[in-house]
């Protein structure tokens, strides 16, 4: 297993992305049942292979959100649906930050830990969290889809 220098997986935290639309159905035979659920099924989360260090997530949560901000470029504005807010874009991450199983340039980070990240208190909220976490859960899309990535914070 493997454990980042300063918690580099935290920076996971704050990436955004825009998803694209659900494609419009197939006009194919008409159904004799209901159709599904709109709604996309969410996939199994990634298990990363990445652990986290306590004294890692301590070190960088001492240091302070702005400077885990400091290894990533967000877009200028965030996410929003129908009026709504979804979530932020990713533009890029300091490559060796990130985990090659987690989010990436281009996803829309929706919450961490459970946590939305529509106000700033609500990141500092989510960021402050991982202090205490059993693990680093980044909910997102990517390409329209939802995704979970999970990463254990070991003592």
């Amino acid at each position: 297993m493997r454990s980042l220098v300063a918690a580099p997986s935290l920076v996971l935290v704050f990436l955004v992305a825009c998803g694209s639309s659900t494609p419009p159905p197939s006009k194919t035979a008409a159904r004799t049942e209901p159709p599904a659920s709109t709604a996309p099924p969410i996939p199994e989360p990634v298990r990363s292979k990445t652990v986290i260090s306590r004294a890692d997530v301590k070190v960088a949560v001492k240091r302070g959100l702005g400077s885990m901000l400091q290894h990533v470029t967000l877009a200028d504005e965030p996410v929003m649906r129908k009026g709504a807010f979804v979530g932020f874009r990713l533009r890029s991450l300091d490559p060796a930050l990130a985990a090659a199983d987690g989010p990436a340039p281009g996803d829309v980070v929706t919450k961490v830990n459970g946590f939305s990240l529509e106000h700033p208190e609500d990141a500092l909220t989510a960021f402050k969290s991982l202090e205490v976490a059993s693990e680093l859960v980044v909910s997102y899309e990517r390409d329209g889809q939802p995704r979970e990535f999970r990463a254990p914070i070991a003592e």
